[in-house]
């Protein structure tokens, strides 16, 4: 009988409440009937056959429908045809038998094509095919009509009962449906029970996937999902049940099998759905010509045969030129009929391409924008039947060179950039600014590249002096540029973030380069002290707005101006216990002190006004200065209008205006003569007294801060001439209406301590105010400043700008104790503090002279002060905690803690690692040894203490009492390090009370799902190095979990503290291991915060986590070791949340490696990809920073390790015919792959894998730079003609030719790889110890497989199959060259991988003993011991074979 597929099984019909599952028919032809001449109407007439009208046929039965097309015969269905016209046949009594044969030929016969390859050839006519077909479909009719008479003969005791079950393991159909050839897929129904219906699937396959669909009535065209059930193990069939519910009037059941026979990734139930031959090419283009693949439409759910809108342009890029006045576009196609292109974009709209050009320009011209434009670019491409299809957007920018770039000054007040994450192929900087363009009478957009080699650290200084007309501290934009010319996404930035923070737009932009005022902020300073009077500090109010002179101003009261020192030049006064000078001054209305760097110069000029000067009075005796006074307002100086006001640009030295050794005389008030209380008052406030008409200066007066009053000089209103009072000396007479200038005694100022507090966490943070008195902390001239106060804890970010103001607080020796005048300082230098608290000499950052601090080292760092301009020169130092959360980004083994280290990361530029989700586990191995390996998730080793019996992946585990622990040192492998950087001890214990440091993805109280979790634990290391990866010892001191605590799982929403009790010492530590638990990307955070609200810094480091299924490529030729494999590989999707196959993009350098890695003999599915997994981990911990593939070709599995008991005998060879002819497919992946990555692909593989390996590269075209071939079950002869004969034992050796050695093709004779050039070096990595490769000796000496039927006659040196039967089968080569060499050609020498010095195509001064350099001995599981047992045992041997394939950094 012809074997039915076993692609879709159609079940009987259930019927329920009784109904009989035959109906009754009368069988009586109807005339009117046409009756087509076919096969099928042949044989009913040569069987006798009835005709059974349409309206006689029953509502269900076995109706076998026999087609034109194959295949011929189908599963029977459990109904008639809807078309009532088609020709149905009884076979045998309806009664009994309830079996009809359907004629849906049309009278057509199938074609010599299609039966080519069966039993018919393309020379056989139409008559011949017809007269096989009648043949064979009458055979099967006499078999159908044979079981339904025993069927009748037993039902009537005249036959002895059948036995229960039949040949497939599952019940007899009495029917006769167990006469479906073995293999084939059927289902059967037993008695419905409780609303249940048992169903057998018969004709399984162990772990293939099969679904069962249902629908109520058959002519609904829509099929609903049952479910699913898995071939089972160790039989062809497979028990199942479908809940029947209220659906008891009929239910028709269908199965669908999920096995691809080919091996190519597509069910055959969806290839002969659509008529496609089973070993359909899946990446053959369909025939509809779309341009789809026949794998893209399986897996769109498309008819092939259907025309779908073609894919769009693939590959799009833009590319933006130096002068960013054009980007050019190139594309690919994406196949189909393009009859134009057409692009959209920029200044382009709709403008049509020629399909053979793939490129155009878009010209802009003299950029006419502000900036640099970011335009998307789309790419359509429009077809033939009128349909288009548009690319996904493409920027200028490639996200990989996207980073964060940041502008702000550094010493000297030079303006820099600093990026942060620099990206690895990174050429420059491309810095944009805004400059107006006279001669077109507008903005333009400018730009410079500033070359990589620039930048140190991450920094580098901008070229200004390149920069034509570059406003200083104006808008900037900034990109990296890659090193193929692509740039990264534009970063905007302010080179003075806090400039419009503090004041808006109302004083003059900051200073570019360094205004150095430390002479006037002395001065000023001495004046301040030197202004006050006897009770009150000095305040001074002025029309100055912005730099312009102005009038009175009209507000009322006068002195809420002074609220506005950053649009008024006022001068607040202080409490009266200190006065302070700098470029900082406090704003009542903004809260907080805002910046000015050239206010100590500005404010210098116009307090000249206030100083006495003869030359300031006109002839009329009128000060000409515009000072003012009201008495309203006690001690508030006015001036508008003045006379003296700095007006210098670009000046060197700055220009220095009041100086006390010049200008003693100050002006204190104006006092007119009211009455005489009121003026003894006024007079009083400036130490004058008045004894009747004349006053006078008494002996020791001093003002509020204790400076001695030495004169005092009055100048009447309006008067031509001045008095003078000394103190101690003569009385004068007074006059009604004098203006009076009051000499105090310099102060004598001596530094004792410093002071130094930044307001950047108020910035950065938007600190509440409701819950703070002002800003925290205060600078001098904040109302909540005091003279007790110490500098507070300055923390920042790594990377995070932070503005730190420094102030020497010093006494006044000739004055007061108890008063202090407190003096801005400017910044030299930035130095890193070591362990011990010394400051080293190393730079820990950036640092501008006003103290802007851009931090590039995590860490203490010391801010050290300019000197003091007089002796003894004294310098502060303020130190800045720089706090870091680093991680190893290019898993180098190298924490860089650099700005500017590629293990910095951005929010594009992540950590990427892969969730720990497998299962590394320690078990007993070959009978008496142990190992621990990634095993199965149905080994009996792969659950936990806490859940005995159920699998447990690795982040999961837990011991016996349900705590988290890390099930084994394998399991390290999975673990990456972070360091917290800059929680000192010294910083955590002077952290405020109620200070937190947390970690959190940043979503605390509003968890966002799209965050990763992970599982953290304390690094066992002190140094947070990576001995537990390399050091066993390390390991287990690792992964005891007494030793090494669990720190917390962290995922969504979610936060750990860091600082608490549960911790010794409070603190986690600074060094923690951490692997993933949940997909997903985020900022991990680290905050140290006060009270739970106020953040006082913060830091991040962004992760994403992802199966590792993901993070590289999995090719198969099949997998199925019964199948032929595939000439073209394919990618694999099992095991992924998502259908679609990970694949990667295109290369973003040209330099990018690529390894691919060719698996061995006796591997199930999984244990492809763990090895595959595992080989790319420990890479990826040696730094590679490339990619990588598996290829994985259809070996048998299943043969039992050691013992070989109960095996296939032939398993071995069976397989090694499966690698031979999986060579092409693994070559033809090679090549796609040499043009992705051309000269950059390396191939390695193991054991078997080395057949397919060598097979691919037998070619003169170069494939891969580097072959590795490891542990390679391949003669050695093959490659090496001198390779040594190792001398097969008695009676063993038959005498074989050895083909691998000789062969024939070549003349003379050659090792069959003589002219392998597939790869530019070939390198044997062999152990001449192994186990496996000694048991391959074995499996060489009995060949030829006599019990395949396979021999050697010596007398003829001929290969034979069958010898002397009517089967006989002579092999010669080249046409059996893979069949001879996998069951006839005995290997005469060691294999390859256990042979030194094997010559030929491999470099002997490569070669590497796995034993004698790694120790990988004579045990069995030393054949897989680079993939087996832990990282720390096999470290050395992946250092070794990354450099070997030079991948390494």
């Amino acid at each position: 009988m012809k074997r039915i597929t076993n692609a879709i099984a159609l079940a009987l019909a259930i019927f329920l409440e009784g109904t009989s599952i035959i109906a009754t028919a009368q069988v009586s032809p109807q005339p009117s009937q046409q009756i087509p001449d076919s096969v099928v109407s042949v044989v009913a007439d040569a069987m006798s056959l009835p005709l059974v009208p349409p309206d006689q046929l029953p509502f269900f039965g076995t109706f076998w429908e026999v087609r034109s097309s194959l295949p011929c015969l189908t599963a029977p269905l459990p109904f008639p045809p809807v078309d009532t016209n088609t020709p149905v046949y009884a076979i045998g009594d309806p009664i009994a038998g309830g079996q009809f044969l359907v004629d849906a030929t049309a009278g057509q016969v199938v074609s010599a094509e299609a039966q080519s390859g069966r039993r018919a050839s393309r020379s056989m006519s139409t008559a011949s095919i017809a007269q096989a077909q009648v043949e064979e479909l009458q055979a099967f009719v006499a078999g159908l009509q044979a079981k339904q008479t025993e069927a009748v003969l037993r039902a009537n005791g005249l036959m002895d009962p059948l036995p229960l079950d039949d040949q497939d393991g599952g019940p007899l159909d009495p029917m006769g449906l167990d006469s479906y050839a073995a293999g084939t897929l059927w289902l059967s129904i037993s008695q419905i029970t409780n609303g249940v219906a048992p169903l057998i699937v018969h004709g399984t396959i162990p772990e293939v996937l099969y679904e069962i669909w249902s629908k109520q009535t058959i002519t609904d065209t829509v099929w609903s999902f049952e479910g699913s059930v898995l071939g089972a193990a160790d039989q062809d069939w497979t028990p199942t049940t479908v809940p029947v519910g209220s659906r008891t009037n009929s239910l028709f059941l269908r199965c669908r099998s999920w096995v691809s026979s080919s091996g190519n990734g597509i069910p055959d139930w969806w290839l002969l759905q659509y008529g496609l031959p089973l070993d359909t090419d899946p990446y053959s283009l369909c025939s509809s010509g779309d341009g789809w693949t026949i794998l893209q439409a399986y897996q769109n759910g498309w008819n092939p045969n259907l025309f779908y809108t073609p894919p769009p342009p693939q590959n799009v890029t833009a590319v933006l030129d130096a002068s960013g006045t054009s980007a050019t576009l190139t594309w690919t196609s994406g196949g189909g009929p393009v009859t134009n292109y057409a692009v959209f974009g920029g200044f382009a709209y709709d403008q049509l391409v020629n399909p053979a050009t793939l490129t155009f320009t878009d010209s802009f011209g003299s950029p006419p924008y502000d900036f640099v434009p970011d335009w998307p670019y789309v790419v359509r491409a429009y077809f033939a039947n009128g349909s288009y299809a548009d690319s996904q957007p493409t920027r200028f920018t490639a996200a990989r060179l996207n980073s964060d770039i940041t502008a702000l000054r550094g010493p000297g007040g030079q303006l820099y950039i600093a990026v942060a994450s620099v990206p690895p192929d990174l050429s420059s900087v491309r810095v944009h600014w805004e400059a107006w363009d006279d001669n077109l009478a507008g903005w333009v957009c400018r730009s410079i590249d500033i070359n990589a080699t620039n930048f140190i650290n991450g920094t580098a200084p901008l070229p200004l002096n390149q920069m034509a007309g570059y406003w200083p501290f104006g808008y900037l934009q900034a990109q990296c540029i890659g090193a193929n010319g692509t740039a990264g996404a534009l970063a905007g930035m302010w080179p003075y973030p806090y400039w419009s923070l503090e004041v808006g737009w109302d004083v003059d932009g900051p200073v570019l380069g360094f205004a150095d005022a430390r002479t006037h902020l002395k001065e000023n300073l001495k004046f301040l002290l030197a202004s006050a009077t006897a009770s009150e500090p000095f305040s001074c109010l002025s029309g100055v707005w912005t730099g312009i002179s102005g009038g009175p101003p009209s507000w009322s009261p006068l002195d809420a101006y002074l609220d506005f020192p950053q649009i008024w030049y006022g001068h607040k006064p202080t409490a009266g216990d200190y006065e302070y000078s700098g470029h900082h001054t406090f704003s009542p209305s903004l809260n907080l002190s805002f910046d000015e760097e050239l206010r100590p110069v500005r404010e210098n000029c116009l307090w000249r006004n206030l100083a006495y000067d003869s030359a300031d009075f006109d002839s009329s005796g009128n000060w000409t200065n515009g000072v003012d006074y009201e008495r309203a307002y006690p001690g508030l100086r006015q001036i508008y209008g003045p006379k003296y006001w700095f007006t210098c640009t670009n000046c060197n030295p700055l220009p220095l205006a009041l100086d006390l050794t010049n200008r003693p005389d100050l002006f204190a008030r104006w006092v007119p003569h009211y009455e005489a209380q009121q003026f003894s008052n006024d007079l009083a406030e400036i130490g004058v007294a008045v004894s009747g008409t004349n006053i006078y200066l008494p002996s020791g007066v001093r003002n509020v801060y204790g400076l001695p009053l030495d004169s005092v000089l009055a100048h009447p209103v309006g008067g031509l001439g001045t008095y003078l009072l000394n103190a101690g000396g003569s009385s004068v007479p007074w006059y009604t209406d004098s203006d009076y200038f009051c000499r105090f005694r310099p102060p004598v100022l001596e530094t004792v301590d410093y002071y130094f507090a930044s307001q950047t966490p108020y910035f950065n943070y938007q600190w509440d105010l409701s819950t703070e008195t002002g800003p925290a902390p205060p600078l001098p001239g904040s109302p909540t400043f005091s003279i007790t106060n110490t500098s507070p804890l300055l923390i920042t970010g790594f990377g995070q700008p932070i503005t730190v103001s420094g102030w020497a607080k010093q006494t006044i020796a000739n004055g007061y104790s108890g008063k202090y005048a407190y003096l801005e300082q400017y910044f030299d230098q930035a130095y890193t503090i070591d362990a011990n608290g010394n400051i080293t000499t190393n730079i820990a950052g950036l640092l501008s002279p006003y103290g802007e601090f851009f931090p590039t080292q995590p860490g203490p760092a010391a801010l050290i002060t300019m000197p003091d301009i007089d002796p003894p020169h004294q310098r502060g130092t303020g130190v800045v905690h720089v706090i870091k959360l680093q991680l190893d980004v290019d898993h180098n083994g190298v924490m860089d803690l650099s700005s500017g280290s590629p293990d910095n990361t951005s929010q594009v530029r992540p950590l990427s690692m892969w969730v720990n989700n497998d299962y590394d586990r320690g078990h007993t191995v070959d009978l008496t040894d142990y190992e621990q390996d990634d095993l199965s998730s149905t080994d009996s080793h792969a659950d936990s203490p806490w859940n005995k019996r159920h699998p447990t992946p690795d982040c999961e585990y837990r011991d016996a009492s349900g705590n988290r622990v890390i099930p084994s040192e394998r399991d390290l492998e999975d673990f990456a390090r972070l360091w917290v950087c800059g929680m000192t001890s010294n910083l955590l214990s002077a952290l405020p009370p109620g200070t937190t440091v947390t970690l959190s993805w940043g979503d605390v109280g509003n968890p966002n799902l799209a965050n990763p979790t992970i599982d953290l634990f304390q690094a066992f290391e002190s140094s947070g190095g990576t001995a537990y990866l390399t050091n066993l010892t390390t390991a287990r001191l690792q992964t005891n979990a007494s030793i090494s605590q669990y720190v917390g799982r962290l995922g969504p929403g979610q936060s750990i503290q860091l600082n608490c009790s549960r911790f010794p010492n409070n603190w986690a530590g600074d060094h923690l291991i951490w692997c993933g638990v949940n997909n997903g990307t985020g900022a991990l955070t680290l905050n140290v915060s006060r009270g739970g609200t106020n953040i006082l810094a913060q830091t991040t480091a962004y992760i994403q986590l992802q199966d590792i299924k993901r993070m590289y490529e999995r090719w198969s030729v099949g997998d199925n070791g019964t199948n032929n494999p595939t000439s073209t590989a394919y990618l694999a999707q099992e095991e992924l949340t998502n259908t679609t196959a990970f694949r990667y993009g295109p290369s973003t350098s040209p330099n990018t490696p690529y390894i691919l890695h060719v698996h061995g003999w006796n591997m199930d599915r999984w244990e492809k990809d763990r090895f595959g997994e595992t080989m790319f981990k420990r890479l990826y911990w040696q730094g590679f920073q490339g990619r990588f593939g598996v290829f994985r070709w259809p070996t048998l599995s299943g043969f039992p390790s050691v013992t070989g008991q109960g095996a296939d005998l032939n398993h071995f060879d069976k397989s090694e015919q499966q690698a031979w002819k999986s060579g092409a497919g693994l070559r033809n992946l090679l090549l796609a792959l040499d043009t992705k990555y051309p000269g950059q692909v390396r191939l390695t593989a193991h054991s078997m894998g080395n057949i397919v390996g060598g097979e691919a590269l037998r070619t003169n075209t170069t494939l891969a730079a580097i072959y590795v071939a490891m542990q390679g079950a391949v003669p050695a002869g093959a490659y090496d003609m001198a390779a040594p004969f190792r001398g097969i034992p008695y009676p063993y050796f038959d005498g074989t030719t050895e083909l691998y050695r000789y062969y024939p093709t070549f003349s003379p004779s050659r090792p069959y790889f003589y002219q392998a050039a597939g790869a530019g070096v070939y390198i044997d990595f062999y152990n001449p110890l192994d186990w496996a490769l000694n048991l391959w000796q074995t499996d060489q000496n009995l060949k030829p497989d006599d019990s395949l039927s396979y021999s050697f006659d010596f007398s003829t040196g001929t290969f034979y199959q069958y010898k002397g039967k009517p089967t006989q089968r002579v092999l010669t080569c080249p046409t059996n060259t893979y069949e001879l060499f996998a069951y006839c050609v005995e290997g005469q020498c060691w294999a390859l991988g256990a042979q030194i010095n094997v010559g030929g195509a491999f470099d002997k001064t490569q070669q590497l003993d796995l034993n004698a350099a790694f120790g990988f001995g004579g045990a069995h599981k030393g054949h897989s011991g680079q993939f087996r047992a832990t990282y720390m045992d096999r470290e050395p041997f992946w250092n070794s074979l990354g450099n070997t394939l030079g991948v390494l950094p």
